[in-house]
């Protein structure tokens, strides 16, 4: 019995000795007592040992009571791993699963509750409310503030639109060209080339090829038929699809009206990357005048040949060789 109180007695007194001789990884006192232990380093006590936790990337706390690690960063709780995660752009919620939307201005995420509602027509985002329109489409709530509905409304808006283009960039036609606003059936029905999403508006041009035959007779030729075609009954039409945003109406407008411009002034290009890039960029030169160069994004991101191509070709060729530049290029096309 004394031999194992002996044994007892040596051990107690050496780990009082290794302790008093021990030095707090922290703040290098001495080591009285009871003390932690972790990763090969001693602590002093609960303060000490709690300043090697790591600090809370989102709140900057220390992470005290467990952490969550995410990226070689730390968290306290997943309250703040959540700020890490991106916001629904509609509800404001965070989310781990969810949908990207890429439009101009820079890509949207939603997440997959958000991003699985009905899409605007007009702005191409999924929205929380709105209204379906009787052809089938459907109008988000804040698009429908501003859209026009009615057909004089649109007409007096048009007018305007083209009275701007004509005082400010002189790009106008004495054409007299009817106006109407019509739904997606009926502009589908009107279009050779309609193309959902993409077409909203249409310009034609319409006219009647009058025919007549003169005959000569000679001594030396004989008989000779002479046939003249001449077009008469021109007729222009611009046909604008309803319910569009005033923004977006503008645009639209100035588009067809680039179309008018160029029937008036080089009928001969038919290259239909040149017509739709030009009037791609009529349109932005509106929306600068109208103070909305923000949709203009849309053109330089369209990643369409015909549109987007055109468009970006045009833009560059007026940027290199200015506008009477352009003119020029298009007065060779029109020989």
């Amino acid at each position: 019995m004394r031999k194992y109180l002996f044994i007892f007695l040596f051990f107690l007194f050496t780990f009082q000795l290794t302790a008093a001789t021990l030095r707090c990884s922290i703040c290098r006192k001495k080591i009285r007592g009871k003390y932690f232990k972790s990763k090969g380093k001693t602590f002093c006590s609960q303060k000490c040992f709690d300043k090697i936790k790591p600090i809370c990337a989102a709140c900057g706390k220390r992470c005290l009571t467990g952490s969550f690690k995410k990226k070689d960063k730390f968290y306290c709780s997943k309250k703040c791993v959540e700020t890490t995660l991106p916001k629904c752009v509609l509800c404001n919620k965070p989310f781990h699963q969810g949908v990207v939307i890429k439009v101009p201005a820079g890509d949207k995420v939603y997440c997959k509750s958000c991003g699985s509602l009905p899409k605007c027509f007009a702005c191409s985002l999924p929205v929380a409310s709105g209204t379906h329109l009787k052809d089938g489409r459907f109008l988000g709530a804040k698009c429908a503030k501003t859209a026009i509905f009615s057909e004089a409304e649109g007409k007096k808006l048009f007018d305007k639109i083209r009275a701007k283009v004509r005082s400010k960039l002189g790009w106008a036609t004495n054409h007299t060209i009817r106006f109407r606003l019509v739904d997606a059936k009926t502009l589908r029905k009107a279009s050779a080339n309609y193309e959902p999403g993409m077409e909203m508006g249409l310009f034609k041009h319409n006219y009647t090829i009058n025919t007549k035959t003169e005959t000569k007779y000679s001594l030396l030729k004989g008989r000779e038929d002479k046939t003249t075609k001449k077009r008469t009954n021109e007729r222009y039409t611009i046909f604008i699809l309803s319910a569009l945003p005033k923004r977006k109406f503008i645009e639209v407008c100035a588009h067809e009206l680039g179309h008018d411009w160029m029937q008036g002034n080089f009928p001969k290009i038919k290259d239909l990357k040149i017509k739709e890039g030009w009037a791609e960029y009529f349109a932005t030169r509106i929306n600068d005048i109208y103070g909305q160069e923000y949709m203009n994004k849309r053109m330089n991101a369209n990643s369409n040949a015909v549109y987007g191509g055109g468009y970006r070709f045009i833009r560059d060729y007026v940027k290199q060789h200015g506008i009477k530049g352009l003119f020029k290029y298009f007065r060779h096309l029109n020989r």
